[in-house]
């Protein structure tokens, strides 16, 4: 179970990256765009093109909830008192063993489902202006690295250049 703490932990910080990015007024872009520091402008990047960065973060959200509850589950099924309570349980009420089983991984599911659902309404990283700016610049290399281990499943936006006007099919 000791991976399990800093793997929630991470997922936090991703929770707070996208918040900062959210978060983010065109005010404090503009500061961050005027600060010649390389954090300030890796945030601003982020800020600028703002739907690969949320893709990602939520890919890796994805990632994180998938191996976070598979890590705890095989954590759980390899205690033998579990095992022994389980097996007793379908014993005493004369369920099936593969039916305890099942539901008690369905209860396993439900508590992760409200573990993270928890820790995504909750509202402890309340961002103002500032905070957002210093977070995002603090956070910028954590989301820049999951864009760059998801770039392949990102799609990437072709913005036309400045000169040429959208084209459309006017039929």
């Amino acid at each position: 179970m000791g991976l399990f703490l800093p793997g929630l932990l991470l997922y936090c910080f991703i929770l707070l990256a996208e918040s900062a990015l959210v978060a983010l007024t065109p005010q404090e872009a503009d500061q961050l765009r005027t600060d010649p520091g390389a954090s300030a402008q890796r945030a601003y990047g982020l800020y600028r093109d703002i739907r690969p960065a949320m893709a990602a973060l939520l890919l890796a959200r994805i990632l994180l909830k998938l191996l976070l509850v598979v890590y705890a589950a095989s954590w759980c099924i390899r205690l033998p008192g579990l095992r022994s309570a389980l097996y007793s349980l379908s014993l005493q009420t004369g369920i099936a063993p593969g039916i305890v089983w099942t539901l008690a991984a369905l209860l396993f599911a439900a508590f992760c489902a409200a573990l993270f659902r928890g820790l995504h309404r909750a509202n402890l990283y309340k961002l103002s202006g500032s905070r957002a700016a210093l977070l995002l610049r603090g956070l910028s290399w954590m989301v820049l690295f999951w864009k760059k281990l998801f770039s392949p499943l990102i799609r990437r936006e072709y913005r036309p250049a400045e000169g040429d006007a959208p084209t459309r099919n006017e039929d």
